[in-house]
């Protein structure tokens, strides 16, 4: 007896031989993995299981087995009614190995995503599940926990108690720029918010994540009540005023006097001179490396600048607001007046302007985990999302179109050819990889991946002179060369043209004991806002394969793998979490007297065992007049703090409490 099992195999052997004599057998059943046994084939004729050979049989006996191909079902359903969830897939009957993604809103109402509950057990704490379809059917249900909510009404003048359910009290709080210490008090039973920071809530519901040692968890705040608008800073009217109201200049698809009453103007036009002007006047006469601009500062940012303890600090909020990939210099003076300053800023382009290229190799792989789409678009498409933007931007250089705002497509002027080549590029990577029947989720797997299989990380980006183009758009996109700057510049542009909300973060982070400055991304798709770091899509230069690790991480997933977003408040660092209006507190205002420019031991004690005393999370600080990392050392030792810390380049400190 011969048995062709057609792939399968024979778990428990049947018989080879038999006589007229042998009694009766039955003859067990092969198994193959996403196949149904259908029975054996004999001489033509097919014997379903169980197939029996009866005594007195006679002759040789060749049985093959015959198979079908599984199918098995998908089912996917949420608890809570109003939430949509998707699949990948149109069809519900599934063939073994297919791959399978869902997805579910992070957010509900007043209820937060609790995981993918798999055939009764729950399988994935993300919103993302991804996986193959196993040899059973599956039954996938979306779970919700409600959000606890509190009232508050601004007119009580009282504080609020934030609590976590298991009794412990939080040693973190973030949502609306909450300030642990500055904005609150901890007793027994839990962290006490002041009245003070309530009542400059707007009405309407404010979402705060609230962790110990031991949990976390969310808070929903409704406040009530209107709350007053603020007056419009008056805008002065003499002569000198009138000059610098009259000078204006585009920037975003807006127009701007040379004139800033709030830090949000300030940071505009530095970004404006920094990225656009300076940049057009460099490649006018490239031998002059510095630039110099003066408007007008009136308002409550008149008292601002006039006080030495923040003047400073201004101009830190807007260099840290946008990250400059050619990296320049600034420096400023200042003229005040009766109620307004007369403000000059000078940017350097020490590095030049990211127009070289490193000799770093290039390496990339094939799709071999199926990340990317085959393309439903033709060679030609050229109907992208962003084609059907109706606000437009003039951009005039490539840093310009880095920081293109979300809602609006570029035209370029007669300076920006590099820039109209990389965005000529981007949209030909998307005709290959996206394809229209694919979801936002889908899309932005598909970014992730291919910066990952085709863009290489760039070690010997800083060594370049005259500055590389790893920093930017243009090295990720048209080189395949980037760092964590040029990879988070591409992420978001690639998501625009597809019309998804991208935006790149900068901040700190940590690997093992090692302190870096980070790019990343945060996303807008499904309803929520997840952070997306494309840099470690693949693990090192030499991986052949993508993790989905950095794929859709919410609030506690971005603090999980150590990215500390800063962000600029007060005198401090913040975290800035996923969600918008989370602000995780990493440092706060140091005793008077001093600040974040360390200058001698007694001013480094003093700012360690302030940093003690607030429960503060993170600092950095500037060591100046040849302190280093010893007198750190020192100064933590004397205050008894156990943390890490570590020096960031040649002259920055920093605490971490763990």
């Amino acid at each position: 007896v011969t048995y062709q099992t057609d792939g399968g195999t024979l778990l428990w052997e049947n018989p080879s031989t038999y006589t007229i004599l042998t009694d009766s057998f039955v003859l067990n059943d092969p198994t193959r993995l996403g196949y149904f046994f259908l029975g054996w084939e004999l001489d033509g004729k097919l014997y379903e299981s169980p197939c029996t050979v009866e005594k007195g049989t006679t002759g040789d006996l060749a049985f093959r087995a015959v198979w079908s191909k599984t199918a098995y079902k998908l089912s996917v359903s949420s608890d809570l009614p109003d939430a949509t969830v998707t699949t990948s897939l149109g069809e519900d009957v599934l063939n073994i190995n297919t791959p399978i993604r869902v997805t579910a809103p992070l957010l509900q109402g007043t209820y937060r995503f609790a995981g993918w509950e798999r055939n009764g057990t729950i399988a994935s704490g993300s919103p993302v599940y991804e996986f193959l379809m196993p040899s059973e059917s599956v039954n996938l249900r979306a779970t919700y926990r409600e959000i606890p909510t509190q009232t508050y009404d601004p007119g009580s003048g009282s504080g609020l108690l934030f609590s976590l359910p298991d009794g412990s009290i939080p040693t973190r709080i973030s949502g609306d720029g909450l300030r642990l210490g500055a904005d609150t008090t901890t007793q027994s039973n839990g962290v006490l918010v002041s009245p003070a920071f309530l009542s400059s809530l707007d009405p309407g519901l404010h979402l705060f994540y609230l962790a110990s040692e031991t949990t976390d968890g969310y808070l929903y705040l409704n406040v009530t009540g209107t709350k007053p608008a603020s007056a419009p800073a008056v805008r002065p009217t003499d002569s000198r005023s009138s000059f610098y109201f009259g000078k204006t200049l585009t920037y975003g698809g807006k127009t701007y006097s040379y004139a800033a009453s709030t830090p949000e103007e300030f940071c505009t036009l530095v970004e404006y001179f920094t990225l656009v002007d300076g940049v057009l006047q460099y490649r006018e006469n490239p031998a002059e490396t510095s630039y110099s601009y003066t408007f007008l500062v009136y308002g409550d940012l008149y008292h601002t600048v006039n006080n030495e303890a923040t003047r400073s600090l201004l101009l830190d909020a807007a260099i840290k607001e946008v990250s400059f990939p050619m990296s320049p210099s600034f420096s400023s003076t200042w003229k005040p007046h009766d109620s307004t300053i007369e403000y000059t800023l000078t940017v350097i382009y020490g590095n030049g302007m990211n127009e070289n290229k490193s000799e770093q190799a290039t390496s990339s792989f094939p799709d071999t985990q199926g990340y990317l789409s085959k393309t439903g678009r033709a060679a030609d498409f050229d109907s992208f999302p962003i084609d059907a933007l109706t606000d437009t931007v003039e951009v005039r250089t490539l840093y310009e179109l880095e920081r293109l705002p979300y809602g609006t497509r570029p035209t370029f002027a007669g300076t920006a050819a590099d820039a109209e080549e990389v965005y000529l590029a981007a949209r030909q990577i998307l005709r290959n990889i996206i394809d229209d029947k694919m979801d936002d989720y889908a899309k932005v797997v598909a970014i992730y991946a291919w910066l990952g299989e085709n863009v290489t990380y760039d070690y010997l980006a800083s060594s370049v002179a005259g500055g590389s183009r790893s920093f930017t758009v243009r090295g990720a996109l048209m080189d395949r060369l980037a760092v964590c700057d040029g990879f988070a510049s591409a992420f978001r542009l690639l998501c625009q043209i597809e019309g998804i909300h991208a935006e790149e973060y900068t901040g700190v982070n940590e690997e093992g004991n090692k302190t870096t400055g980070h790019a990343w991304n945060k996303v807008w798709v499904g309803g929520a806002v997840f952070g997306i770091d494309a840099t470690w899509a693949r693990p090192n230069s030499g991986a052949d394969f993508i993790t989905p690790q950095y794929l859709f991480l919410d609030e506690a997933g971005l603090l999980g793998t150590d990215h500390f977003e800063s962000a600029w408040e007060g005198i401090g660092y913040t975290q800035v979490c996923a969600t918008p209006g989370f602000d995780f507190l990493t440092s706060v205002e140091t005793s008077p007297g001093y600040d974040l420019v360390i200058t001698s031991k007694a001013e480094l004690n003093a700012a360690v065992s302030y940093f003690k005393t607030t429960g503060a999370q993170f600092l950095i600080f500037r060591l100046e007049n040849g302190l280093t990392r010893s007198d750190l050392a020192s100064a933590i030792e004397h205050a008894h703090l156990t943390c890490s810390y570590g020096i960031l380049g040649e002259s920055y400190g920093y605490i971490r409490q763990h």
